[in-house]
């Protein structure tokens, strides 16, 4: 029966080649972290950090949802070893920057020293972009204080030899 229907019809077949030019025109896209800044570079353990962050879409296409991480690292290479502290999604339009802001927590129980917070873009690569090397690029260094005085940092001491007199005494 299907024969009997297609008889008299010509079949079209239509081959379409797609070239690497034209698949990276259509997805003309790249994010990248144009300012990341922490104002208050010295947080305790278990409290927040306020941090500001700048999106930039340096492509010709709008980005759709994409999810994006600020992560606690040992060094300046933030990669998916990091500590994530906070998941939040954007969208930013062709050849537009989203601003933002947001409180991160330092984790209870973090050691003592100098950590650094970044911003990477994308995590799930749910944007195609021409550049994937430039969404990990917003860090800002913060200093996690040890047990005592959390607002005082020693950086040398010095102890002097003192000789005492007594020159009077007084009761009462």
């Amino acid at each position: 029966m299907f024969r009997s229907i297609l008889r008299g019809f010509s079949i079209l077949t239509v081959a379409v080649t797609l070239s690497a030019a034209s698949a990276t025109t259509a997805f003309a896209g790249d994010l990248s972290c144009q300012g990341f800044n922490i104002p208050t570079h010295t947080v305790k353990a278990g409290d927040n950090a306020k941090v500001y962050y700048a999106i930039r879409n340096l492509g010709s296409t709008n980005s759709g949802w994409f999810r994006n991480t600020v992560v606690l690292s040992t060094d300046t290479t933030l990669d998916a070893t990091d500590t994530i502290l906070k998941s939040f999604q954007d969208v930013v339009t062709a050849g537009a920057t989203e601003y933002g802001n947001m409180d991160v927590r330092v984790p209870a129980g973090t050691a003592a020293g100098t950590w650094y917070l970044g911003l990477l873009l994308d995590v799930d690569n749910n944007y195609p972009e021409t550049n994937e090397t430039n969404n990990a690029t917003g860090v800002d260094v913060i200093q996690i204080p040890g047990a005592g005085n959390p607002n005082v940092t020693v950086l040398a001491t010095t102890v002097a030899k003192v000789d005492l007199l007594v020159t009077a005494v007084s009761a009462s």
